[in-house]
């Protein structure tokens, strides 16, 4: 019931003319990839007898920055009529493909789907467990 992460690869569209103002991708990327890893793993909102238990970061369980991936941002640099100066989002659209790539590749690793989030370490180790039996 382990996962392992060797690095995490994003590929934003980016606009030439914009690109200096963004830190050169060190940051870009970072918040997104962790809002969906969170999602994906462990963090966990619970409300018990209408009251919210989690009402704080900490309870949340947040990913850190020691689970965070290395990340490896690549741009690729192309306008679109959309956005002002042809710029399209870089930062928190990294969250949106992370979660369900990650919950898939648990369920090509193992076999077993996951249907509601955080897929936890105890959970698919319970899921595994039913599995082989």
């Amino acid at each position: 019931g382990a996962l392992a992460w060797c690095a995490a690869w994003r590929r934003p569209g980016i606009v030439a003319k914009l690109r200096g103002l963004l830190l050169g991708g060190v940051l870009i990327g970072v918040g997104g990839l962790s809002l969906g890893l969170g999602m994906a793993l462990q963090e966990k909102f619970v409300m018990e007898d209408g009251y919210v238990k989690t009402d704080t970061l900490n309870k949340c369980k947040l990913p850190t920055i020691e689970q965070t991936p290395e990340i490896v941002t690549l741009f690729v640099e192309e306008e679109t009529k959309d956005g002002p100066y042809g710029a399209k989002g870089v930062g928190e659209l990294a969250s949106i493909p992370t979660t369900p790539a990650i919950v898939n590749a648990i369920y090509n690793a193992t076999g077993v789907r996951c249907y509601s989030l955080p897929a936890e370490k105890k959970w698919l180790r319970d899921r595994l467990a039913e599995k082989r039996q």
